[in-house]
Parts: C-alpha cells; structure tokens; sequence
C-alpha cells in the first residue's frame, strides 16, 4: 500500500478506495438526474434549431475528438482509416447527438437568463488561468468564452437540481 501512493497501510488504501468508489457512484447518480431534468425538458421543446448551431455542435464534438486522438498520440487521419469511415461519416452519425446537445445548450442558456444566473467571476479567472497555463497558444477570448459557457451551465443545472 505505501508503494501505491502516500497510504499508511493496507487498511488505509481500503478505506480510501471505498470512499472514492462512493464518491463516483454520487458523482454518477447526479450526472444522471442532471441527464433525466435536462431530457425532460428539451422533450418538452418545440425548437426549430438553425442548422449553424447543429454544424458548431457538430464541429465542436469533431475537434475534441481529434484533440483527444492526438493527445493519445495518434493522427486523426489513421483514425478515421483504422474505423474505416470517413469525417463526413461521423458528422451524419453524430448529428442526432450534436442535435440534442445544441438543444440542451438553448435550454440552459434560457434558464440561466430567465433566472439571472451568471457564472462567478473569480471562478472565471481561475478557469482561463488554469486552461491558459495548459494551453499556451489558446486565444484567451476564446478560453474565457468557454469557461463563462461551463460555468453557466453548471449554475443552470444547479439552480434545475434546487427547484
């Protein structure tokens, strides 16, 4: 156990390993109500989504795929030669989910503005910093845009988890 990281003994890595696998099974189940309030409501929906909106989402989810791929030291070309598909491909298989996420963004970004949610500032300045300092050639306005959007929404969702 003391190999494994700073734990007393064998007792302690137990006792540590138990409360993270509790924490996850929290961390699940709320992702999941989250998941259940958000399906709800954009079921309820009667939106007429702008195909620009679909094709960001879309364009969104094809560049953290690519961004993970080359993170894990692959091309995104060999990727798409080794699934045997093709970008095209994917963006017509991913659009029902770039759909439903566009939708659910709509959704948030109107709850937030009907109850006067906004992200904290000081948690937005720590947010850009930490990303910045990881992403050295990020444009700034762009990681605090993505940041205010993040925390925007975990506020919405909260303030859905509260009524």
């Amino acid at each position: 156990a003391k190999s494994l990281g700073k734990f007393k003994d064998a007792e302690d890595f137990k006792k540590k390993a138990r409360e993270n696998i509790l924490e996850e099974k929290k961390l699940r189940a709320r992702e999941k109500a989250r998941f259940d309030i958000v399906d709800k409501i954009i079921q309820e929906m009667n939106v007429e989504l702008p195909d620009v909106l679909v094709h960001g989402e879309l364009h969104r989810m094809m560049a953290q795929l690519e961004g993970d791929i080359s993170r894990a030291g692959y091309s995104f070309a060999d990727y798409l030669k080794h699934a045997g598909k093709s970008k095209e491909d994917l963006e017509k298989e991913w659009e029902p989910q770039a759909k439903k996420r566009a939708t659910t963004q709509l959704a948030l970004l109107e709850i937030a503005k009907k109850e006067n949610l906004k992200p904290d500032k000081a948690k937005v300045e720590e947010g850009v910093k930490q990303l910045m300092a990881q992403y050295k050639d990020t444009d700034e306005k762009r990681v605090r845009a993505y940041v205010e959007e993040v925390l925007l929404n975990e506020a919405a969702l909260e303030f859905l988890e509260n009524l």
